[in-house]
């Protein structure tokens, strides 16, 4: 397994006591729903460490009739192992009876995980399977991007009213590519950004993050180890990578998908093939992932108690952008923003890419921050492929290319609706896009008035009353701080006023409080962590507890 230093020597000056994970932190596993309940398969759970388990109820009309069953069966089992469990759905959303069935077990359900939310009921509806539930909206109606983001704000409410009224205590929506969290949690859900998967992951986290942040929402990260056609498509190290940067990035909750295969009807999944093999009905196997698992739960984690969480994040970076969905799609021919054909990439919504390539120090390029972009390899297309064989990393060289590391540096991203409350004290500010909302206009001015540096897309720029430009770097001082703006974020004359900003190419750092961490490159899919506290801050802590 690679190597994974914990610098922890302020830990004991601090005088944190024994072991215990930080509170109210989860891990856990999209569990394949198959009843009965295989006993080899509650053996496992028991083992490995997990506390909570996710599992799908109905992917079809006719398993409607046998979900309640399916979920009384798989309920009792976390409650034989006190695991907390969701019900998790993609294009079709668990039944009332189901719901009810599932909160009989009182504070052990969770809530509802709807995966890739707006992948099949907005973005791309037509790679639905049979017997999906309403789209969110009618894209034919979207007339522009603003009418777009309005009616589908108006979906996602109405979804999550829905569950409300059926007692669901939570709504967690994932998202296949990172757009659209940010709506989700303005519609009271709880974001959860995918990474590992086809991802630049500190990019999509980012992206998590910030819409936690600003809609004051919990954070669950999505360790999805799909890669394309093949499960598990990346290696152990490469996933307990993802594992580290979601935990210590402050994550509420992380659990991995692509544990098994649950495209399959539910209730009839099989196994968690990515992490255990049944030897006997009683006797299991486990994978390399699975040993991964165990020894991060079981060893790791409560021998590294986490002393913060996301909440405390005091980024030195934001990126502001009114969501527009454009994550390079253009680049793997899909020119088309919110699902609708008329509505088309440009300039502007394209402006982003250019920034994140800069930076991650070149890391994701500038054709998309999504690894579904031409420019990269992709699997085989084979027609046997989960008809016979289940295709892995080991089996499909393709997935080798996607790694973990990609440097950055304390950022995060708000929506074109973010409060001057969320921004005060953010040295660095990107405005980029299509529109900011007057209120977060003024809020970027009162920031810059009391010395933070502005970064702004010049056509954004002059819609906000700057004086129009053509072209190059524009540099206006305000107060103690200063507006630049730009056509080009990549251009020397641009980035020479944010370098120092930029961190290191080979370090992931966040600070939270009183406390940064650095996932330190070894190699692209192994990190050194290190965590430090204010000298100030641990010399509190030891006088207050010696």
């Amino acid at each position: 397994m690679g190597q994974l230093i914990w610098s922890a020597i302020w830990l004991s000056v601090a005088g944190f006591g024994a072991p215990q994970n930080p509170p109210g932190f989860r891990i856990g596993m999209e569990l394949p729903s198959q009843v009965p309940v295989p006993k080899v398969v509650e053996s496992f759970l028991q083992d490995v460490g997990v506390n909570y388990v996710g599992f799908y109820v109905s992917n079809a009309a006719h398993e409607d009739l046998t979900a309640p069953n399916t979920v009384s069966e798989i309920v009792a089992m976390c409650q034989r192992l006190g695991l907390s469990f969701t019900l998790d759905c993609h294009h079709r959303n668990p039944r009332p009876e189901s719901i009810r069935a599932a909160a009989g077990a009182g504070d052990l359900f969770e809530g509802v995980v709807i995966d890739e939310l707006t992948h099949i009921r907005l973005l791309y509806p037509e790679f639905s399977p049979p017997d999906p539930d309403e789209l969110l909206a009618d894209v034919a109606k979207f007339h522009d991007l603003m009418t777009a983001y309005d009616q589908t704000m108006v979906g996602l409410v109405r979804l999550k009213r829905r569950f409300s009224e059926l007692g669901v205590p939570q709504v967690v929506a994932t998202e296949v590519w990172p757009t659209l969290l940010h709506a989700a949690a303005r519609a009271g859900m709880t974001p959860c950004p995918k990474i590992c998967k086809e991802f630049y992951s500190p990019v999509s986290l980012a992206v998590g993050l910030g819409a936690a942040l600003q809609y004051d929402r919990d954070l669950w990260v999505d360790v999805d180890m799909w890669y394309f056609t093949t499960v598990p498509g990346h290696s152990p190290d490469e996933v307990r990578a993802n594992l580290m940067l979601a935990y210590w990035l402050g994550a509420d909750l992380v659990y991995l998908e692509g544990c098994g295969y649950n495209l399959l009807p539910a209730g009839k999944q099989g196994f968690p093939f990515s992490l255990m093999i049944p030897t006997t009905p009683e006797c299991y196997q486990l994978t390399p992932h699975g040993k991964m698992l165990k020894e991060f739960c079981s060893d790791y984690l409560p021998t590294h108690p986490r002393p913060y969480t996301f909440r405390e994040l005091k980024p030195s970076i934001a990126i502001i952008r009114f969501d527009d969905t454009d994550v390079g799609q253009k680049a793997w021919g899909v020119d088309r923003l919110y699902g609708a054909a008329q509505l088309m990439s440009d300039r502007d919504t394209a402006a982003w890419l250019a920034l994140w390539n800069v930076l991650t120090w070149g890391k994701t390029g500038t054709d998309g921050i999504a690894w579904f972009k031409t420019s990269v390899p992709h699997p085989a297309d084979n027609p046997d492929y989960h008809v016979r064989v289940t295709p892995s990393y080991l089996t499909e060289p393709a997935c080798n290319a996607h790694t973990f590391f990609v440097p950055l540096n304390n950022v995060v991203v708000f929506d074109h609706l973010v409060t001057y409350r969320k921004l005060k004290g953010i040295p660095l500010l990107f405005l980029v896009g299509k529109y900011v909302s007057d209120e977060t206009m003024e809020a970027v001015r009162r920031c810059v008035a009391e010395g933070a540096i502005c970064v702004a897309w010049g056509p954004l720029a002059a819609s906000k009353g700057f004086s129009s430009r053509h072209g190059g770097v524009r540099v206006i001082k305000q107060g103690r701080g200063k507006f630049v703006l730009t056509d080009d974020f990549e251009s020397r004359d641009t980035i020479r006023h944010f370098r120092r900003f930029l961190g290191r190419s080979d370090e992931i750092r966040y600070r939270f409080g009183t406390h940064t961490v650095v996932l330190k490159r070894i190699t692209d899919n192994t990190v050194d962590v290190r965590v430090t506290g204010d000298a100030e801050t641990v010399l509190q802590h030891s006088g207050k507890d010696q």
